[in-house]
């Protein structure tokens, strides 16, 4: 869902329409979050670049900066930040417990 540079992330698919997911997402990773205008469409779009590449029509991946709009950017809250770090201990132990009960669920196939 997220690809980035250190600092920058980019939300790309279904799941990065969701403003209050990104901003979380934001406060987690203390990484802005970019928003795309083109959010479903990034995988095509960077496969077109590819081909693009490769016949000749573009030089490098940098065209990709002149063709993504940012339409909103989502920053960290430190507030928040402090709060997940503090919530994060408990979401793995409770993920590890969990873990046997994925495995029925799974075996039900």
């Amino acid at each position: 869902m997220f690809n980035g540079a250190i600092g920058l992330c980019k939300g790309i698919g279904g799941g990065a329409r969701g403003r209050l997911l990104r901003q979380i997402m934001a406060d987690i990773y203390g990484r802005k979050i970019l928003c795309l205008l083109l959010l479903e469409e990034a995988t095509s779009l960077g496969a077109a670049i590819a081909g693009g590449i490769g016949t000749g029509i573009f030089k490098d991946f940098r065209v990709a900066e002149k063709l993504v709009k940012i339409v909103k950017v989502h920053s960290p809250r430190p507030s928040a930040q402090k709060r997940y770090e503090k919530l994060y201990p408990i979401f793995k132990n409770a993920y590890k417990a969990l873990l046997p009960i994925y495995e029925q669920i799974a075996s039900l196939k």
